[in-house]
C-alpha cells in the first residue's frame, strides 16, 4: 500500500511538469534537507521541540515530525513518534508522557518519495519532579480478590493528587490504554492497598502503580502474575421428565481459565453437596457428554418413575470440578406392578392369599386388595366383589407383601381372584388371575335365645336357621343343651324330626324356674359326618318367686331391730299364692336363707305385711336384715330389697384377776378384756392406789389392745410393808372414759 501511495503521488506530481524526463521521473530528486532545532521547554513528562525543512529534495513532503527514544538514532518507524503533517516548513512538536529524570534522544524527520531524512539528533533529560513510585506485588493472586498497591517513596515536592494502579494484558499498561484502579482514600505519600477488580481466571495480567502530581504522572515497576484457574462455571438446564428418563443439560458460563475436560449430568434421589469428590458419584447416576468449552444435552436413565431427582450439570477441568445449579425434577409415575402370588389350600368358606405389590408406579399406594368372583377375568365390571385389604403402604414404595383372607365364601364352589393396586394417581395394576375352589363344609347357622311365649317357667321352645348348608343336603339337625356353658356334643341333645333344609325347632319341656339354660344348634350335611354348630346362647326360664318390699327398720336403745315388709305379688303364674314369709338377718350380703345368722321362721301365708322384733344382737356390729317369702310353686324363694343397720356400741367388758404371786420386788397381776362393746378396745392396764375408791398412787401404762389377757408387775417401791393396797384393771375405747374391772387388795 505504502508504494502504490508513491506511485500515484509520482504521476500527479510529474504531470504538472511541462518538462519532464519520460525515461525517469525521480532523475535528479533527493532526500528532503531538515535541521532539528532546540528544546523550547520541558518538564518531567513533556518537551516542546521545533524542526525546519531546508529542502522537499525536489518532491512533495509526505510526512514531518520528530522520532524520540530513550536511545541514539531512533528510526522513524519506531511508535515512539510524533507527525505533524505536511504542511510548512517549520513545525513545532509538543512530547507527552515522558517519564520524568530521563535521557531522551530526539531529532526531526521529513519523508518524500526518494525516502526520509533526519535531522541532528539532541539529546535532553526530563526534570525529576514527579512522583517517585514502586508497584506491589499483588497478594493474594486470586480471580476474584487479588490485593496490589504501590508505595510513593517520595512527591518530589508537589502534592500527590491521583494515585492507583493500571493493568492489562499487554506489557506496560498506561493510564490512556489500561484499565485504572484509583485509590481515593488518601493521595499522600507512603504505601497503599488496593483490591483490583474480578479478574479472568488463568489469564497473564501486567501491572504498574501509579501516582500524579502538578509536575505529571510517574509509573512503578512492573509486575507480571497469572490468575489461577478455578473450575469452570455451568448452568444446569431445567430437565424434562418422563416416567423412566429424563432430559438436562448445562449451559456454558466460563471454563475457568481452563481446556474443561469432562463435562455432563449428576443426579441423585438428595441433594448433592457442592463439595462431593465426582469419583464417588455412582456411574448409575452420572452420564458424561466428554469435554469442550460449549453447552450441552444428555439423557438420564433409567430412572424410577414417580420419584423426585435432584440434577446437577458438572464441568471438570485441571483445577478440579464443580456443579451447576440445582434443579428438580419428579419423573412421571406408571402403573402399579402387582402379582396375586399364591393361595393357600381353600376352607369351605375363606381361602388365605398371599400377594405382592412389586412397584408402587411412582405414586404412593391409595388402596389394595382383591377382585373375586365365580366368573373369569373379575372386574367390577362383571360383578366381581370388590375385597380391599388397605388403604396405604407408608412409605414402602416396592416389594410390599400383604396376606389376607377372603371370607365369605360358598362351600364347594369354583372361584376367580387377583390382586389389584391403586396408586394417588389413580392408575390401578392388576396381578393374573388364581382359581381355586372351596371344600365342602360343615352347615353354619345362626341361633335365637327364646322368648315371650316360646319361653316358660318350665319350657322352652328354640329355633335356629340354616344360614349354609356347606355345599351339600341336610340330613339330621337339632340342639345340644346344659345348665353349664361350653355345650358340645356330648350335651343332652334334643333332635328335630321335621327334616326342614332352612330351619331348626325343638322343644325343652320339664324345665326349672328361675334356671339359666346354655344351647346350640346342629346340622350335619351329607358330604361331612362332622355336625356344624351355631354359637351358644343362653336364656333363664322365668321365676315365678314371689316379690316383696322392706316398709321399715328401726334400731331400738337395746340393740333390737323391729322390721316390716309387704308382699308385692305372689308369684307370675295364675293361682300363685304365698305359702312361707318371714325375715332373715346376717353379716353378709346378698343376704340368703342359707347365709343368714338369724331368721323370723315363718310368719304366716298368703298376702299382706309382716312385722318382727330381733333381740340378742352384738354392740357395734354392721347387720344385712331382708324380707323373704316362698309359694305353692315350691321351687324358689324371693327375697325383698335390703337394708343395713349397726348396732350401738357399749362400754368393754374387763376383769380383774386376783394376785398370782410376788417376788421381792412386786406383786404380780393380770386383767382381761372379754368384750370390746362393739368398738375397739385401744387401751387396757392396771392401776393402783391405797383405798378402794383411790387409784391414784400409780398406772401400768398401756399393756394391751383388743380382747385378750394382759399382766404387769406392782411395784413395792414406795409401798409400806404390811399395809392394804388396793387395784383394778381398766379398759378404754378411743374417745370414750374406761371401763373397770373389780377392784382387787394386796398386802407387801
Amino acid at each position: 500500500m505504502k508504494y502504490v501511495l508513491k506511485f500515484i503521488l509520482l504521476i500527479s506530481f510529474f504531470g504538472c511538469v511541462k518538462q519532464m524526463d519520460r525515461d525517469n521521473p525521480l532523475d535528479g530528486k533527493t532526500l528532503p534537507l531538515i535541521t532539528t532545532n532546540g528544546i523550547a521547554s520541558y518538564t518531567s513528562t513533556n518537551a516542546v521541540i521545533s524542526g525546519r525543512i531546508n529542502s522537499n529534495g525536489g518532491l512533495p513532503i509526505l510526512s514531518k515530525g520528530m522520532v524520540y527514544s530513550m536511545t541514539p538514532n531512533a528510526p522513524v518507524d519506531l511508535m515512539s513518534k510524533l507527525s505533524n503533517g505536511t504542511g510548512d516548513p517549520v513545525f513545532t512538536t509538543n512530547l507527552i508522557n515522558l517519564n520524568p529524570a530521563v535521557k531522551y534522544y530526539v531529532r526531526a524527520y521529513a519523508s518524500n518519495l526518494m525516502g526520509t531524512a533526519y535531522g541532528s539528533e539532541i539529546t535532553f533529560t526530563t526534570k525529576n519532579d514527579t512522583p517517585y513510585i514502586t508497584t506491589t506485588a499483588p497478594n493474594p493472586i486470586l480471580y476474584n480478590n487479588t490485593m496490589t498497591g504501590g508505595n510513593i517513596l517520595r512527591d518530589n515536592g508537589t502534592p500527590i493528587t491521583v494515585r492507583g494502579i493500571v493493568f492489562g494484558n499487554s506489557p506496560y499498561p498506561t493510564t490512556e490504554l489500561s484499565q485504572i484502579v484509583n485509590n481515593d482514600t488518601a493521595k499522600g505519600i507512603g504505601p497503599y492497598l488496593i483490591k483490583m477488580p474480578i479478574l479472568k481466571p488463568g489469564t497473564t495480567y501486567y501491572i504498574r502503580a501509579y501516582a500524579r502530581n502538578a509536575s505529571g504522572r510517574a509509573y512503578g515497576n512492573q509486575i507480571v502474575f497469572n490468575t489461577p484457574a478455578t473450575t469452570p462455571t455451568f448452568i444446569t438446564i431445567p430437565p424434562t421428565a418422563g416416567s423412566t428418563s429424563s432430559t438436562s443439560g448445562g449451559t456454558f458460563v466460563s471454563n475457568g481459565g481452563s481446556v474443561v475436560k469432562d463435562k455432563g449430568l449428576v443426579w441423585s434421589l438428595t441433594p448433592i453437596a457442592p463439595t462431593t469428590p465426582i469419583t464417588s458419584i455412582p456411574s448409575s447416576n452420572k452420564i458424561s457428554s466428554g469435554g469442550g468449552d460449549f453447552t450441552f444435552s444428555a439423557n438420564m436413565s433409567p430412572l424410577l418413575p414417580g420419584t423426585l431427582y435432584y440434577v446437577y450439570a458438572y464441568a471438570t477441568n485441571d483445577a478440579g470440578t464443580s456443579y451447576g445449579t440445582q434443579e428438580t425434577f419428579t419423573t412421571d409415575p406408571i402403573t402399579p406392578i402387582v402379582s396375586t402370588g399364591s393361595i393357600g389350600i381353600p376352607g369351605p368358606t375363606s381361602v388365605d392369599i398371599s400377594s405382592i405389590i412389586l412397584d408402587d408406579g411412582g405414586s404412593p399406594i391409595k388402596e389394595f386388595g382383591y377382585l373375586y368372583s365365580v366368573n373369569p377375568n373379575p372386574s367390577l365390571n362383571n360383578g366381581a366383589t370388590k375385597f380391599i385389604v388397605g388403604t396405604t403402604t407408608g412409605t414402602n414404595r416396592k416389594n410390599i407383601s400383604f396376606l389376607n383372607t377372603l371370607k365369605g365364601l360358598t362351600a364347594n364352589t369354583y372361584y376367580y381372584v387377583k390382586a389389584y393396586a391403586t396408586n394417588q394417581r389413580n392408575l390401578t395394576g392388576y396381578g393374573l388371575d388364581l382359581y381355586f375352589k372351596t371344600s365342602a363344609s360343615v352347615p353354619t347357622i345362626a341361633i335365637a335365645a327364646p322368648a315371650g311365649s316360646n319361653l316358660t317357667d318350665v319350657s322352652a321352645r328354640v329355633t335356629a336357621t340354616i344360614t349354609s348348608n356347606g355345599g351339600a343336603n341336610i340330613t339330621s339337625s337339632g340342639i345340644y343343651w346344659s345348665r353349664t356353658p361350653g355345650v358340645n356334643t356330648a350335651s343332652n341333645k334334643i333332635p328335630d324330626y321335621t327334616g326342614s333344609q332352612s330351619t331348626i325347632t325343638a322343644n325343652m319341656p320339664s324345665l326349672s324356674p328361675n334356671t339359666t339354660y346354655f344351647v346350640r344348634a346342629y346340622a350335619v350335611n351329607a358330604s361331612v359326618s362332622t355336625p356344624g354348630l351355631s354359637s351358644e346362647i343362653s336364656f333363664t326360664t322365668p321365676n315365678n318367686a314371689p316379690t316383696l318390699q322392706m316398709t321399715s327398720n328401726v334400731l331400738n336403745g337395746d340393740n333390737t331391730i323391729n322390721v316390716s315388709a309387704k308382699i308385692l305379688t305372689q308369684g307370675l303364674n295364675a293361682g300363685s299364692f304365698v305359702s312361707a314369709k318371714g325375715f332373715i338377718l346376717g353379716t353378709t350380703s346378698p343376704l340368703t336363707l342359707s347365709n343368714a345368722l338369724m331368721s323370723s321362721y315363718s310368719l304366716g301365708n298368703g298376702g299382706g305385711d309382716i312385722v318382727h322384733l330381733f333381740q340378742g344382737l352384738n354392740p357395734g356390729v354392721t347387720y344385712y336384715i331382708c324380707a323373704y317369702a316362698t309359694n305353692n310353686s315350691g321351687a324358689s324363694y324371693g327375697y325383698s330389697n335390703e337394708v343395713t343397720i349397726k348396732t350401738n356400741s357399749v362400754p368393754p367388758t374387763v376383769v380383774t384377776y386376783d394376785p398370782s404371786g410376788a417376788s421381792s420386788s412386786g406383786v404380780n397381776v393380770s386383767g382381761e378384756v372379754t368384750k370390746e362393746g362393739g368398738e375397739p378396745v385401744v387401751d387396757a392396764g392396771i392401776e393402783w392406789g391405797v383405798s378402794n375408791s383411790s387409784f391414784a398412787l400409780g398406772n401400768s401404762g398401756n399393756k394391751g389392745t383388743g380382747l385378750g389377757r394382759f399382766y404387769f408387775t406392782i411395784p413395792y417401791t414406795g409401798l409400806t410393808r404390811g399395809r392394804v393396797y388396793y387395784y383394778r384393771a381398766y379398759a378404754k375405747q378411743f374417745g370414750k372414759a374406761p371401763s373397770y374391772g373389780t377392784v382387787k387388795s394386796f398386802v407387801p
